[in-house]
């Protein structure tokens, strides 16, 4: 040991007067590296120059085989190198980047002989400094004279340190030990002798030295160089230790720095009684030594090993010596090295196992040489010891560490007279690996999820005194619990290993009591955690599941009991308390093997045998059916209980204790719901999770699914909250977590009884109709019926009707033998009805959100559960988000139930949840007599707002908490033969972004044979933009009306509808059609209730609501000698864009007219058509097709097919294109989008062996005509099957012209022959194939036989068509156009191309008018209209010249071209540039200066057009290719009738697909071109443009004053500013005579027009006056615009027209085209209008 403080030391050098040790941690930079890249680092260059010692070091080699060099100036040239470390220290070098060892490799000769003056003066040792006894001792060294030399040999620990661990700090440490020359005597002298008696208390009679038994000395010095502020500064330290060898001990003597004294002495052969010879003082032997007759078999070959000195800093105390001991201790059978220190006080060895790893601070150049180990020891020291293969070790679990390391030792002899010794050791225990046992454990095994590193042990082992050994063995350890996700909280659990032998363990509380045979036990704790931090410890296969399930369960204090079979983990048990808001329960998790639970040994077991009255909930597990034989079979399964409650919880604080923000998705209804438990019981609440598995009947594979079931059931609260895992199959080993699919999760609540209802409007009274109404919620997928089956397996094991109720909607879940695991209860919120064990009603809504931001709040006093003590990355969960609802409220759901009151009978029930209001809707009769009432939409709703589900009889309290609903009736007189029916209800929907309040009724009459029918509809319908009302009527008359001899007019139909349209049916709705076909009445049963809903139900109803909509239908039914049977109908409607006419008809022929059976009839057709004239569209379009049921000859000879019929004009986009097709298209065809699919013309027949299919088609368009026909035989006759195909194809194009044929025809037979292993299939076969292409006539003709087959080519090869010019190109590409007559239209030799201008949007209906105006036969006639040509000029079909009435909002149009675009532009104002005369320039001087004008964007992804019929590629060609540019002009004009350009629309391109064959590139196109792969191009064929964005519009018209007009109008009856003239001379002279009348109107209408045309002058004057006072002749000056040209500022056109009196009562005189206007036409309503004015 060393001596106490001293300020006196040894510091020799020093700049600046530093101290080196108070400059270490100045610099708290990061230190640099010493050696980068093999190499020592540049920096530190200058530090070593500055020190002056050493030589830079050399690196050679690198990695593993890098050898560091370097050589030490200062002590004498002695060479260092890393490779002689071992050889100096024993050890294997430890360097890293900051640090080198290096170990001595070779001296030079002036080492090799040094007196004491050159050693302490080249270490810097202040000789005055030196304090006894080492001062003497130096002192004769110096008197005597000898040399020394560094001692080379093994071990003396000569190194070289250079470290780099200090910011801008090198540091330079030299140790070396030197031993004397070998023939000098040295003595020393009595001064010697007395200091080391009187300082240390070592007597020494004499020194005497011999051989190699010499006085050594080891020096250590440190050198420091600092940098700081730029300059480096050096300083240094030394240490100086003598050993003398005396009586088989060395002493040791040392000086350090600070000037310390330290002493020890190691043994060195010596014996005790040497060492009593040695000390003043020496201790007893017995007392000192740990081995006695009772340890014999403990402990073996004691050594002394040396004796510490603890010298006190004051000379005259005493010094005290504590002896060191190396023994052998025997664990097991094993020896292992430990040394031992005695302590006199208490009387106790202290110590720790040896290991080298120990010891590696010899490498260290503070390593305290006074206590170093002797070699011998140190070179056969292990590193480690592993405890695993010795007992009672080896029984442990294999993953747990069981590599010592470190040990500390207690030992205390047997004293008095028990004689009875006791060992104590605690140990560190490593693993050789950081694997856990489950990396390598059978899926099936107890989980055993520690991932070991270290663990600490506790060995305790008591004997003698005559009793029977006891040995005590704790393992303890902390296990870090990390969840898989920062969503669960962290936390540490710890972990004790007992074992007992001869008595019970001291493993600390919790510690089970062993079972017979097995000595191992685990416990352990962890506090505030939850479930997903001990995901590890659940079945392997179902940890994802476990963790979804369980994860956010929060635990306050958990306890942990494992047993082992055979160092395998048998069982465990679980015992915690976890929180659900304020409910604490008690949770049991257990896990076992089969064999363990065989053998009453598992965890829960022992548990319950040790402590039955602490655990009463406590059930260990039994053995599941059918895994008896399987003893390594494991099963699990987790219980909890009530422990302690709080009043105040929710079941939404429960939820979410379970699951996040459940209750932020929950209805108040149910989440505020709360369980008070009156006081804790086992039966108020429970938790019950576990495994079940299911074999696939099909597959026989075993199912393995997690279940959950929290069941609460509290005086009115009865809930259960279920999840469940997906299932997974057993065997296929861990999964990753992520693997996991998602929890199903259910919550179920069973809902109070409903409250007695009395005094309800007919029915009287509505006791409960069901016996039990269960609310449930299924947040997310759904659950299959495995997975209900799988929760009901643990649902009923608490009572046989305690399951989860369905109804299956779907056909698969109505099938249970499906190969599938359908969804039974869908993904939502449930109101499930159950009736007789049954569930009859499910009825799925959304219910209604909650306020945004509105968070569960505990009740006043409630206790709330909360984690604490730990930190967490995860952050704080945000505030539940308000449930997402759609605006779609659920439909009612309906089941049947039946049930008679004395009231009214009930046949179905409906349920509805919409508007916080619980409807329950009843199908119910009143029966009076013959009437039958039938009620529609009859509910009870009750308000659910604040009320609980589990009690609804709080809801009669409220005032408006029960409402009742009556859409309409039903009435029924059934008194054959007169059969009355009649309906009425209201209804309310709102459907396609509007709401329709609606009235309907109808009524049906038969009195045989005739059936009357009328159905109707009124609605007011709220729509985003406004209202509209709506009326539709529809009635029919069926039975003989008129008998025309040759045929019976046996059914009327007519309907009409305002603002209401009807959808037009497809060919194959026809027979669905309610307008033309009696398959929709005739499944209603002319029932006027059900024709309603036919005709307006679904999503797509026949009749829809629509504004501005009109229709009119009228519709009969013919027959004929009962051969021919038609129905057609014809439909007119009117909409916003024009007119729709269609005629719809059903034909059937049968013949003969009755037969005897189906089978009798010769033929059978039914026919549906279909023709339109669409207006709107302007489409005309025919359609028809066969009905299945059609056949010939006999019912299995069907027919089928159909034809159709399109042709496109006007406005149309296809404008100009037609086809007609009978069976459809070429198979080669490809179809355009808007050609009709047609089904082919064919005959099919199949009876018994024969099968027999003919099909064929026709088919023209304006580009091709194609025909074909095909048939096909077969004969099946037991294994042989024979054949014959014969098909005929034709197609002609017409430009460029080509055509292709192919014919077809084959014959076969195959023949299956069953073998004894194998079955040989025949097959023989005949074909012939011809394929014809022109006009240049060649083709291909193959012949193929079963054996061989061959083709040969004639005639001229096909190739493909010359190219042709551009303006050809264009021709051909013309023709698919509409015609166009327009000047816009005209093509020239520019190619200037056809444009095509139509209305897109915006539409304004309003009368046409002619393209031309006509022209005035005078000047005269200036200001009126002139009346036109006969027959006016039309608009032309492309819309050019048209005039539109338009919408400014919404209006746009579209400039169309038969060509493909590559870009397009606009005018500009800046691109016109006008000339001094305001002409604007052409459109192709604009285009010379495109950045002028306005592009339209984002352009065309190709530059240049490539073209199939000109062979030119625009890829290959580039240049070349085809430029087609569009330039668009729109203008106004001014006063001046000068042009304004109008730049402000915003143009788009339509991008429409074209024909490959016109516009694929060459080189890249496929080389059939009527291949239906690829069959169209996307190319911009048109410009949309849509109307500028509105601005405000400046007002022209200065503002008018009111009162100064008044002012000016003031007068006696005269007009202002005129000359005494009164208003009554400028009016008709009316007669007092009014008789007769017609006379007298006759002459009053001559005057108004003989007045109208008198005092014009006075009429201008007038007008002109008004004007001018008004301000109109002149424009308000914000308004006027510059001069443009010679058009002044000011226009007279402001001014009132002169005619204008005239015109007022004569009109415009249009009357030949129906136009009447006027005073002239319209006097007599002049008494009228005044009235009406007045």
């Amino acid at each position: 040991m060393e001596e106490g403080n001293n300020p006196v030391g040894l510091l020799t050098k020093s700049e600046g007067n530093l101290n080196p040790l108070d400059l270490l941690a100045e610099d708290e930079d990061e230190p640099v590296k010493l050696l980068q890249d093999d190499k020592l680092n540049n920096f530190w260059t200058e530090f070593i120059t500055k020190a002056g010692e050493i030589t830079s070091p050399v690196v050679t080699g690198s990695g593993d085989s890098k050898v560091v060099k370097c050589s030490n100036t200062k002590f004498w040239g002695c060479e260092f190198s890393s490779t002689k470390v071992l050889e100096a220290f024993d050890l294997k070098s430890s360097a890293d980047e900051h640090s080198l060892v290096l170990g001595l490799e070779s001296l030079s000769d002036k080492a090799k002989s040094l007196t004491i003056n050159d050693i302490l003066d080249q270490f810097g040792v202040d000789v005055t400094e030196l304090k006894s006894p080492v001062g003497p001792i130096v002192s004769a060294f110096k008197e005597k004279g000898p040399t020394f030399q560094v001692d080379a040999s093994s071990g003396s620990k000569n190194g070289q340190w250079i470290i780099t661990t200090l910011p801008n700090t090198l540091e330079i440490a030299t140790a070396l030990t030197f031993r004397l020359n070998l023939g000098q005597l040295v003595e020393f002298g009595e001064t010697v002798r007395v200091e080391l008696q009187k300082r240390l208390g070592i007597e020494v009679p004499e020194f005497k030295f011999s051989g190699d038994r010499l006085p050594r000395l080891r020096l250590k010095n440190k050198t420091f160089v600092f940098k700081k502020n730029g300059s480096l500064t050096t300083g240094s330290l030394c240490e100086f230790i003598v050993q003398i060898p005396v009586k088989g001990y060395l002493i040791n003597l040392k000086i350090d720095s600070g000037g310390r004294l330290g002493a020890s002495l190691l043994n060195d052969g010596g014996t005790f009684g040497d060492l009593r010879n040695l000390l003043s003082e020496p201790p007893s032997q017995d007392e000192t030594t740990p081995e006695d007759s009772s340890s014999k078999d403990f402990f073996g070959d004691s050594r002394l090993w040396c004796v510490s000195a603890d010298v006190p800093s004051d000379p005259e105390e005493k010094v005290t010596f504590t002896i060191g001991f190396i023994l052998k201790f025997n664990l097991e059978g094993r020896d292992l090295n430990i040394a031992l220190h005695y302590d006199s006080s208490d009387q106790t060895f202290s110590g720790s196992l040896l290991f080298k790893n120990m010891f590696t601070t010899r490498l260290n150049p503070d390593f305290d040489d006074l206590t170093d180990i002797p070699r011998d020891v140190l070179q056969r020291l292990p590193d480690f010891f592993d405890i695993a293969d010795h007992s009672p070790f080896d029984a442990l679990p294999s993953s747990v560490p069981t590599r010592l390391t470190r040990a500390n030792i207690l030992f205390k002899k047997g004293t008095g007279t028990t004689k009875r010794s006791t060992f104590e050791f605690s140990a560190a225990m490593e693993s050789s690996s950081s694997s856990s046992a489950e990396d390598h454990a059978p899926s099936d095994s107890v989980p055993f999820p520690f991932e070991w590193t270290n663990v600490s042990i506790s060995f305790r082992k008591e004997w003698g005194g005559g009793t029977k050994a006891l040995m005590d063995i704790n393992v303890f350890s902390s296990f870090q619990l990390n969840p898989p996700s920062d969503k669960y909280q962290k936390g540490v659990m710890s972990i004790n290993f007992s074992y007992m032998q001869g008595g019970e363990g001291t493993g600390g509380t919790g510690a089970a009591v062993a079972p017979p045979g097995a000595k191992w036990s685990l416990t352990g704790t962890a506090e505030h955690i939850q479930f997903g931090s001990i995901v590890s410890f659940f079945d392997r296969n179902l940890q994802g599941e476990a963790l979804d399930i369980l994860g956010k369960l929060a635990i306050d204090s958990l306890e942990v009991t494992y047993t082992f079979q055979k160092n395998v983990a048998s069982s465990f048990l679980f015992s915690c308390t976890i929180s659900m808001g304020s409910l604490l329960l008690k949770l049991y998790y257990q896990y076992a093997s089969t064999g363990a639970t065989k053998a009453n040994a598992t965890a829960a077991q022992l548990k319950k045998v040790n402590s039955p009255g602490n655990n009463p909930n406590l059930s260990p597990m039994s053995v599941p059916k059918g895994q008896a034989q399987n003893d390594r079979a494991t099963f699990w399964q987790l219980d909890a209980y009530l422990d302690t409650a709080t009043r105040g919880a929710t079941i939404g604080s429960i939820a979410d204790s379970i699951m996040d923000n459940a209750s932020a998705n929950i209805p108040p209804f149910v989440s505020d719901i709360e369980v008070n438990p009156p006081n804790p019981s086992a039966k108020l609440i429970t938790i019950h999770a576990g495994k079940t598995t299911k074999t696939d009947a099909t597959t026989k594979k075993i199912i393995e699914r997690a279940t959950f079931l929290l069941s609460v059931s509290i005086s009115t609260v009865e809930f259960t909250f279920a999840q469940v895992s997906v299932g997974v199959e057993q065997g296929t080993g861990r999964r990753p977590l992520s693997a996991a699919k998602n929890t199903k999760r259910l919550l179920r609540l069973s809902v109070g009884r409903l409250p007695f209802i009395d005094s309800i409007p007919i029915v009287k009274e509505l006791p409960q109709p069901y016996q039990e109404l269960q609310y449930m919620w299924s947040p997310a997928l759904g659950l299959s019926r495995d997975e209900v089956a799988a929760l009901n397996e643990k649902l009923e094991l608490e009572g046989s009707d305690n399951k989860l109720y369905f109804k299956s909607v779907t056909r698969a879940a109505q099938d249970p033998n499906a190969s599938t695991d359908p969804i039974v209860l869908l993904e939502g919120h449930h109101f499930v009805v159950v009736n007789n064990n049954q569930a009859i009603i499910d009825h799925i809504f959304k219910p209604t959100p909650k306020p945004a931001g509105e968070a569960p709040v505990a009740p006043p006093g409630a206790r709330v559960a909360t984690i604490t003590n730990r930190t967490t990355e995860s952050p704080a969960p945000a505030a539940a988000a308000p449930q997402k609802v759609s605006t779609e409220e659920a439909p009612p759901s309906k089941g049947a139930l039946r049930k008679s009151t004395p009231f009214v009978t009930i046949d179905a029930i409906s349920f509805q949840y919409k508007k916080s209001r619980l409807w329950i809707f009843i199908d119910g009769t009143v029966a009076l007599g013959p009437l039958q009432f039938s009620l529609i939409g009859f509910g009870v709703g009750l308000k659910l707002d604040g009320v609980k589900l589990n009690d609804l009889s709080t809801i009669t309290k409220a005032l408006d908490g029960i409402d009742f609903q009556l859409r309409g009736m039903e009435v029924a007189f059934d008194k054959p033969p007169i059969l009355i029916a009649g309906c009425f209800y209201h209804d309310i929907i709102e459907r396609n972004e509007q709401i329709e309040n609606t009235y309907r009724g109808g009524i049906a009459v038969t009195v045989p044979p005739y059936t009357f029918v009328a159905v109707g509809e009124y609605a007011e319908v709220e729509t985003k933009t406004g209202s509209f009302k709506s009326v539709f009527v529809f009635a029919k008359l069926d039975g003989p009306i008129i008998d025309f001899e040759f045929a019976i007019l046996r059914g009327l139909r007519i309907g009409f509808g305002y603002n209401s349209m009807v959808r037009s049916p497809a060919v194959e709705e026809l027979h669905d059609f309610p307008l033309l076909s009696n398959g929709s009445s005739e499944g209603a049963g002319n029932h006027p209730m059900k024709i309603l809903e036919n005709m307006r139900g679904g999503d797509n109803p026949w009749v829809q609501l629509k504004s501005d909509a009109y229709w009119l239908a009228f519709g009969f039914t013919i027959s004929s000698f009962n051969i021919i049977s038609a129905t057609a109908v014809a439909l007119v409607q009117f909409r916003d864009g024009g007119p729709i006419f269609s005629i719809m008809g059903n034909l059937t022929c049968s013949m003969p007219p009755d037969p005897p059976s189906p089978y009798a009839r010769l033929f059978y057709v039914e026919i549906d058509l279909y023709a339109e004239l669409n207006l709107v569209e302007d489409c005309f379009k025919v359609l028809a097709a066969l009905a299945p049921s059609s056949f010939v000859y006999v019912p299995m000879a069907r027919l089928h097919g159909g034809l159709a019929l399109y042709s496109f004009f006007g406005r149309n986009p296809h404008a100009g294109d037609w086809v007609f097709t009978v069976g459809g298209y070429h198979r080669s065809f490809k179809k355009p989008e808007h050609y009709p699919v047609v089904r082919r013309v064919g005959l099919d027949f199949n009876i018994d062996i024969i099968s027999i299919r003919g099909e064929g088609y026709f088919a023209i368009t304006p580009k091709a005509v194609m025909a074909g026909a095909m048939i096909r035989c077969e004969l099946h006759i037991g294994p042989v099957f024979a054949w014959l195909d014969a098909a005929f194809d034709a197609m002609v194009q017409f430009d460029p012209m080509h055509y292709w044929v192919s014919m077809h025809v084959e014959v076969g037979v195959e023949c299956d022959i069953p073998l004894l292993f194998f079955t040989l299939h025949i097959r023989i076969s005949l074909g012939a194939y011809l394929e014809i292409e022109g006009p240049d006539f060649g083709g291909t003709a193959y012949v193929d036989f079963w054996f061989f087959s061959f083709s040969f080519d004639f005639g001229a090869k096909g190739r493909p068509p010359a190219p042709i010019s551009l303006q050809q190109f264009y021709e051909l590409c013309e023709k698919s156009g509409p015609p166009d007559n327009s000047s816009a239209g005209k093509a020239t030799g520019d190619l200037i191309v056809q444009l095509k201008v139509s209305l897109e949007d915006g539409a304004f209906a309003m009368p046409s008018e002619d393209k031309k105006p006509a022209t005035p036969s005078s000047p005269e006639d200036a200001g009126t209209l002139v009346k036109a040509d006969k027959t006016p000029n039309p608009p032309d079909d492309t819309g050019a010249g048209a005039k539109w009435f338009v919408k400014g909002g919404s209006f746009s149009f579209r400039v169309s071209s038969v060509f493909a675009l590559t870009e397009s532009f606009m005018e500009t104002e800046d691109s016109a540039q006008r000339d001094k005369d305001g002409n604007m320039l052409s459109q192709e001087e604009q285009l010379k200066k495109p950045t002028l004008m306005k592009e339209v964007l984002p352009k065309p992804s190709t530059s240049h057009l490539s073209s199939m019929p000109m062979q030119l590629s625009a890829e290959k060609d580039g240049p070349n290719g085809i430029v087609s540019k569009l330039v668009i002009s729109i203008r106004d004009v001014d006063e001046a009738d000068h042009e304004i350009s109008i730049s402000d629309f915003k143009p788009s391109f339509v991008v429409k697909p074209m024909a490959q064959a016109l516009w694929a590139d060459p080189v890249s196109a496929p080389p059939d071109r009527l291949s239906a792969d690829k069959g169209t191009i996307d190319l911009p064929m048109a410009v949309t443009l849509e109307a500028p964005d509105p601005v405000l519009a400046l007002a022209k018209v200065p503002a008018f004053n009111a009162t100064d007009m008044a002012k000016a109008c003031a007068g006696a009856n005269q007009i202002p500013g005129l000359p005494a003239v009164t208003q009554a001379e400028v009016l008709p002279l009316v007669d007092d005579d009014v008789s007769p009348l017609a006379e007298k109107w006759a002459g009053t209408k001559q005057t108004w027009i003989d007045s109208s045309t008198q005092n014009l002058e006075l009429a201008n004057t007038i007008s002109a006056l008004c004007s001018s006072v008004l301000g109109w002749e002149k424009l308000a000056e914000e308004a006027a615009g510059p001069t443009v040209g010679t058009v002044p500022a000011v226009a007279d056109s402001w001014k009132l027209p002169v005619k204008l009196p005239e015109r007022l009562v004569r009109g415009t005189k249009r009357e030949d085209v129906g136009i009447q206007d006027g005073l002239e036409n319209f006097y007599l309503e002049l008494p009228r209008m005044t009235v009406a004015a007045a």
